[in-house]
């Protein structure tokens, strides 16, 4: 039988952070939680709570240099890699995210089994969506924004205040 899991998905500076205040917002601990948490990161400088299992995608785009359609595929392949790998070791029924792109293809593979995909739309939009918003907010089954402003651009979104 498989544990039950809950998928975090986010990346390193301000996803990070979010990720981070969110959890401690709901008070979460290793040792107050029956379920499994596995960690879905672009980064090795994320930091993951103890005893969270984490699987490192390599970035969709380069955040500098733009978007390679090389490095799309690659990061395409291995969200699909890791996503299949973790839902054939865990019984994870829910992905929880706040960003970045790399939540993408796991939220789809989700959906499409019926599971459930939060999105917590970054705190640094106010009069724009991100290009990740936008898809996330047509895949997940909850959406929250942080700024009111936001609320304009996804109508059906919960606005939940800055984390």
């Amino acid at each position: 039988m498989k544990a039950k899991a809950l998928l975090l998905i986010y990346g390193e500076g301000g996803h990070n952070a979010q990720m981070q205040r969110l959890l401690g917002k709901v008070g979460f601990t290793p040792d107050n939680i029956q379920t499994t948490v596995v960690a879905l990161n672009d980064s090795e400088k994320v930091q993951v709570p103890p005893n969270v299992e984490q699987f490192i995608l390599p970035a969709l785009r380069d955040k500098h240099s733009g978007f390679s359609t090389l490095l799309a595929l690659k990061g395409i392949y291995y969200s699909i890699k890791y996503t299949y790998r973790i839902l054939r070791q865990y019984d994870c029924r829910m992905i929880l995210s706040t960003g970045p792109g790399i939540a993408i293809i796991p939220s789809l593979i989700f959906r499409l089994l019926g599971k459930q995909v939060i999105h917590v739309e970054t705190w640094s939009r106010f009069d724009t969506a991100s290009h990740t918003g936008k898809l996330m907010y047509k895949l997940a089954t909850r959406f929250y924004v942080q700024n009111q402003e936001q609320s304009a651009l996804y109508p059906k979104a919960i606005w939940a205040g800055r984390l």
